[in-house]
């Protein structure tokens, strides 16, 4: 993403540091951004639980013709292909979930994968397997803005 010079990609940490939602939040919005794409590893106490989730908002952007929803579909589909994760329902989380129903721009939340899963968990250690989750957001990335300069879904 950084290699490309019409894109400006800004990034709320680069190591285990671990900013507050709100400072996230606030710090997207301020920048006015495009788009957000947080990404996450997830768990579940019931370890047969795996996959590639996605979270999203149906509020913001609902009018418009690419929205929160649009780029989580995109995401979801492009990352479970990608890394051969199974590809679970989206998940609409625009009422309690802090970075997503303050986030100002079409944004999706990618769990890749769940860390209680060992099967997941072997792909998610895997740096074969990041570099396929990453090469994938870059697609939702580029599918993203060449659905917004066209104006459709």
């Amino acid at each position: 993403l950084d290699e490309r010079e019409d894109w400006k990609v800004y990034y709320t940490r680069l190591n285990n540091t671990l900013p507050d939602l709100s400072t996230r939040v606030e710090f997207a919005n301020a920048l006015h951004a495009d788009m957000l794409v947080s990404i996450h590893c997830n768990y579940n106490p019931v370890s047969v639980v795996n996959g590639v989730e996605v979270l999203y908002s149906k509020v913001q952007g609902a009018e418009e013709a690419f929205n929160s929803k649009r780029l989580a579909e995109i995401c979801s589909s492009y990352v479970a292909e990608a890394t051969g994760l199974k590809e679970r329902p989206l998940v609409e989380r625009s009422s309690n979930l802090h970075l997503i129903k303050y986030c100002n721009m079409p944004m999706a939340l990618i769990e890749f994968g769940y860390m209680s899963n060992p099967k997941d968990l072997s792909m998610i250690t895997s740096e074969k397997v990041q570099r396929q989750c990453a090469a994938a957001i870059y697609r939702t990335i580029y599918e993203a803005y060449r659905l917004l300069e066209s104006g459709s879904n």
